[in-house]
Order: C-alpha cells, then structure tokens, then sequence
C-alpha cells in the first residue's frame, strides 16, 4: 500500500513521492511538509515578489518570453481550432484541427560582424512534432514578425538546428515552406496594444 501524506499548503493528501526529503541540516531524513507543487509554486512567486527573477511574461531577456508569451499567443490566435497544449508539453506545443501536432520555434533576427544576419531555431532531434512553425522578428525590442514558415518534420528530421541566413538565396530555400505574415502581424499588434 502507498503511503500518504497531506500538504500543509494545499491541504490534498498524496503519495509521500510528491513530497521532497530534507537532506541536510538537524532535519536530515525528515520529508517536507509542502509537496512539491506548492514548494515550487511558492519559490517562483517569491523570486517574483522580491525582484530577484522576473517573471516570463514581463523579461523580454528570458527565452521563453518569446517562445511563450509571444509566439505561443500570436500563433494560438493564427490558427483556427486548436488545442493548446500545458507549459513544457514534451515536443509540441499545439495539436490543429487536422490532428498534426505543431511545435512553435520564435527568433529575433541575430548579427554577426562575420557572418550574414539570421535566424536561429532549436529543433532538438524532434521527432514527436509534425510541424516545426517558425516565427522570425526583428529584435526584441520591436517584435515585429518578418516570416513564419510553417515546416513539415521530414524536412529537419535529426537536426539539433535549422539556421535561416538574411539572404536571398537562404529565403528562397526555405520559400515552399513560407506562409503569409497578414494574420500574424494582426495577432502581433493586438497583443501589443495593452502594452502600449
């Protein structure tokens, strides 16, 4: 039989494995009275609160502030019937009307002295995905889009990262796979409007 125990937070009783043990200190061995959701929960406002870490949806520095709070939200109102799916869903990030699961990549356009400007989106080995949905912007600062490209996994199966160059003949290579910016660039000033 398991063994339980109830949150001192949340006050639901659970497995004692949703509960962390102490590992040091006087309380060695003893197990926390919060489980882990409210421990953690409570440790992100926190470092919200007290200024030490900001939150996603306002630190334009923080990656997952374009993945998430931008791309996530414009590209959820691109699409017609779709299912979004939780925070760090395991290899995509919408399932469309059609049943194609969709993993959202986002990229502000990056210089190099060297080299041509580009895009850069982390493809990690996806095989889950059927679509890699590729939002391009101009900086962070201004966040307008420049291309979206919506790619099918057999195109950048295996590959940790598809790189597209700022030149003609790398946009003409990745053209097939370019959709129209018109909706997106809706879904990019209507969430900017009560920032403004």
């Amino acid at each position: 039989m398991t063994e339980e125990k109830c949150c001192s937070k949340c006050h639901k009783t659970q497995p004692l494995e949703n509960f962390w043990v102490r590992k040091r200190g006087k309380q060695s061995g003893r197990i926390f009275s919060w489980c882990k959701t409210c421990v953690i929960t409570y440790s992100r406002d926190w470092k919200h609160r007290t200024g030490r870490q900001q939150s996603m949806k306002t630190n334009r520095d923080c990656s997952a502030f374009l993945g998430v709070n931008i791309a996530e939200r414009i590209l959820s109102r691109f699409f017609d019937d779709i299912q979004r799916m939780p925070y760090k869903n395991k290899g995509f990030d919408f399932i469309c009307g059609r049943g194609f699961k969709i993993d959202v990549k986002s990229g502000c356009i990056t210089r190099s002295k060297h080299r041509q400007p580009y895009w850069f989106f982390g493809i990690k080995r996806n095989k889950i995905a059927d679509y890699f949905l590729c939002l391009a912007f101009d900086s962070r600062e201004n966040l307008n889009p420049l291309h979206v490209w919506l790619i099918p996994n057999a195109v950048v199966c295996g590959k940790m990262n598809i790189k597209i160059s700022n030149t003609v003949e790398s946009l003409e290579k990745w053209k097939m796979h370019e959709r129209s910016l018109n909706k997106v660039i809706t879904c990019c000033n209507a969430i900017k409007e009560p920032h403004a």
